[in-house]
C-alpha cells in the first residue's frame, strides 16, 4: 500500500500575506520598540513567541530584523506541525506608535476534497478523517488520517496534498485514493513462533463488503505440532451507528503458550489450549483522540498437558468455561500509528467474570488493567525539509508501562502471563505467571532507511501472585513465586516493515540468552 503525503509546509511559497499588495515600501530605519503584542495565536502562547522572535521592549529595531522575526514565527508554527501567516501591514502602525503588533493566522482547512472513489462510498472515507473544513490544519491530523485510511485494508495508493483556497489563511486538503481491484481474495500462507512452531493458514477475505469497508474473514490453520487445527470467522462493522463500530467474533482455536515443555519428562507432549467460543465488541469514537468499547466473551477452555500431579494445589482438571464482559477506554494522541515519533497512547481495561470448572469450582473473579506509552523524538525534522519528503524518520525514544491485577480465584488459563515475545524479552515464552503482573520497556528507536529501524532496549517485569505452584522437587524451568520479584532484560534488535506487515528480531540476554522473532507492528 502507497501513502505519500505532500510536503505541508509548502504551502507557504503561495499563501501571500495580507496587505504585501498594497503596503509601501518602509525604510530600514531603526525605531524604538515600547511595546510587543501578538494577535491571533490560540496555539502557541505570546509568551512563548516573544522568546521566538527576540526582540526587547525599548531596544531598536530595523525592517529587516522585524521580518526576520516574522519568519521565526511561522518557523514555530511549522516545528510544531501547523501552518501560520503574519501580515505585514502592521509596520506603518509600529513607526507612528512604537507598537510592534504581530497579526497571525493560524491556517485552517476550508475544504476536503475526496478523488479517485468507485466501489467505495465516500461517506466511509469522510468519518474516518479527523482533519475537516474550519479545523485547525494539523501535519499530525493529516498523518493520522492517512494511517486510519490504511487500516480499512481497500485502498491501494493514499496521497494527500494541500492547495491554497481563495481566501487567506485557508487551504484545501485532497485526498487522492486508488481502490484495490480486488478486496475480496483467499490467500496461503505461513508463520512461526517459538510457541507455534509452524503455522500454514488458509484464509477468505472481503474488506469492502457492500462497499462500506464492511470486513469479513474466514480462516483455518494447522500447526506442526500433532497438526492440531484452527477455525475463526470474523466480522467488522466500522459505522454500525454513529461514530460506533461492531465486531463479532466466533472461534476454536489452539494456543500453545510455551516454547518449553513445562516439565523436563521424556515423552511429555506440549501444554496447549482448545479456546471454542464467541466474542462480540462495540467500539463508540468520542473525539478524535479518545475510543471506548465494551463488549461480552464466553469460551469453553480445554487444558491438555497441564502436569497437574507436580502443582499445587492438587486438582483434577484445569478445563473451564468463562463468561465475561469487559470495558475499555483508549486515549491516542500518537502523532502516527505506523511510526509514532512523539505523543502518547493510554488504556484502561475491566473485566469481571464468571468461571465454571470442571473439578467442580465456580465462581466470580475481576481483572483490571492500565497501560501507558510515550513516545520522544530524539531528532527534529521541519515539517517540509528534503528530508522529511524522501521518507526519512526520526530517532525515536520509545517507553511502555502495564500494570494489572485481579480479584478472586482466577483458572490456570485466566491468569497474567509474562516472558518473551509478549514482553520481558530475554526470558522464555511466558516464562511467569499470576495474579499480578508489571512491565516496563524502555527503546531507543533508529530508523534506517524507509523499511527498517534497529532498537536497543531495556525490559523489566514481573508476575506474581499464583495459587498454582509447582513443587520444589519439580523437573521444570517454570518455578513461580508468591511475592513480587522483578526481572531485567536487555539488547538490540531488527525490524522490517511493509506494506504486508512487520517482522521484528531482537537479541536478549535476561535469564540465559534468547532469539526473539515477532509478527506485527512495535507498541
Amino acid at each position: 500500500m502507497k501513502m505519500i503525503l505532500a510536503a505541508a509546509s509548502m504551502i507557504l511559497l503561495f499563501l501571500p500575506r495580507a496587505g504585501a499588495q498594497t503596503q509601501p515600501a518602509i525604510p530600514s530605519v531603526l525605531h524604538i520598540v515600547n511595546r510587543i503584542e501578538f494577535a491571533g495565536n490560540t496555539l502557541i502562547s505570546s509568551a512563548e513567541l516573544a522568546k521566538v522572535v527576540g526582540i526587547k521592549e525599548g531596544g531598536l529595531v530595523g525592517t529587516r530584523r522585524i521580518e526576520e522575526a516574522v519568519g521565526a514565527i511561522e518557523q514555530a508554527y511549522r516545528e510544531r506541525g501547523y501552518l501560520a501567516v503574519v501580515s505585514d501591514n502592521f509596520l506603518q502602525t509600529f513607526q507612528e506608535t512604537g507598537t510592534l503588533r504581530f497579526p497571525i493566522t493560524e491556517v485552517r482547512v476550508a475544504e476536503v476534497r475526496i478523488e479517485g472513489l468507485h466501489r467505495t462510498r465516500e461517506p466511509v472515507i469522510r468519518r474516518m478523517l479527523e482533519l475537516r473544513p474550519g479545523d485547525l490544519y494539523s501535519v499530525s491530523a493529516l498523518r493520522r488520517d492517512a494511517d486510519r485510511l490504511n487500516t480499512l485494508g481497500i485502498l491501494e495508493s493514499i496521497d494527500a496534498s494541500v492547495e491554497e483556497a481563495a481566501q487567506l489563511g485557508r487551504v484545501i486538503v485532497v485526498w487522492k485514493l486508488a481502490e484495490r481491484e480486488k478486496t475480496g481474495y483467499v490467500s496461503l500462507g505461513g508463520s512461526y513462533s517459538p510457541r507455534d512452531r509452524l503455522i500454514g493458514t488458509v484464509t477468505l477475505t472481503e474488506s469492502n463488503l457492500r462497499g462500506r469497508a464492511e470486513h469479513l474473514q474466514v480462516s483455518a490453520s494447522i500447526g506442526s505440532i500433532k497438526g492440531r487445527p484452527s477455525f475463526e470467522v470474523f466480522y467488522l462493522n466500522p459505522w454500525v451507528a454513529k461514530q460506533t463500530s461492531l465486531g463479532l467474533r466466533a472461534f476454536t482455536a489452539v494456543r500453545y503458550r510455551f516454547s518449553d515443555h513445562l516439565v523436563t519428562i521424556p515423552g511429555t507432549d506440549w501444554y496447549f489450549e482448545r479456546r471454542s467460543g464467541g466474542q462480540i465488541t462495540a467500539g463508540r469514537t468520542l473525539s478524535p483522540f479518545r475510543q471506548l468499547s465494551v463488549g461480552t466473551r464466553y469460551e469453553d477452555v480445554k487444558v491438555e498437558n497441564l502436569p497437574l500431579q507436580f502443582l499445587t494445589p492438587t486438582i483434577a482438571s484445569a478445563d473451564g468455561k468463562v463468561a465475561a464482559v469487559s470495558g475499555e477506554s483508549i486515549v491516542d494522541r500518537r502523532d502516527s500509528l505506523s511510526y509514532p515519533t512523539s505523543g502518547y497512547l493510554s488504556r484502561t481495561t475491566l473485566e469481571p467474570a464468571h468461571a465454571s470448572l470442571t473439578d467442580g469450582g465456580s465462581n466470580w473473579f475481576a481483572k483490571g488493567s492500565g497501560e501507558f506509552r510515550r513516545f520522544f523524538p530524539l531528532q527534529r525534522m521541519e515539517i517540509g525539509t528534503e528530508e522529511v519528503r524522501a521518507g526519512r524518520r526520526p530517532r525515536v525514544l520509545a517507553a511502555r508501562f502495564v500494570g494489572a491485577t485481579s480479584t478472586g480465584r482466577l483458572p490456570f488459563f485466566e491468569q497474567y502471563f509474562l516472558g518473551g515475545t509478549v514482553g520481558l524479552r530475554g526470558y522464555t515464552e511466558e516464562r511467569f505467571w499470576g495474579k499480578h503482573m508489571v512491565l516496563g520497556i524502555v527503546e531507543y528507536r533508529i530508523p534506517i532507511g524507509r523499511s527498517l529501524t534497529t532498537h536497543l532496549f531495556t525490559d523489566a517485569g514481573d508476575a506474581w501472585g499464583s495459587r498454582f505452584q509447582f513443587a520444589p522437587s519439580a523437573p521444570t524451568i517454570f518455578h513461580q513465586h508468591k511475592s513480587f520479584s522483578p526481572r531485567l532484560g536487555a539488547g538490540f534488535g531488527l525490524r522490517y516493515t511493509t506494506d504486508l506487515g512487520s517482522l521484528g528480531l531482537d537479541f536478549a540476554w535476561g535469564e540465559g540468552f534468547h532469539i526473539h522473532l515477532t509478527f506485527g507492528p512495535a507498541f
